[in-house]
């Protein structure tokens, strides 16, 4: 009884865990991405400012 509760635990955590790794590692690229561009364009305002 116990090994079969544990094989189906087991199961269900080896299914969902590739899910969360993806949703939770996409979640920090796409902060970064978006932290990236707001840098990015806020650095480029003073740039081409300063350029003209």
């Amino acid at each position: 009884m116990y090994l079969s509760e544990y094989a189906s635990i087991s199961s269900i955590v080896r299914e969902a865990l590739p899910f969360e790794v993806l949703a939770t590692v996409g979640g920090v690229i796409a902060g970064i991405i978006l932290s990236g561009i707001r840098q990015t364009k806020l650095l480029n305002k003073p740039k081409s400012r300063s350029l003209e």
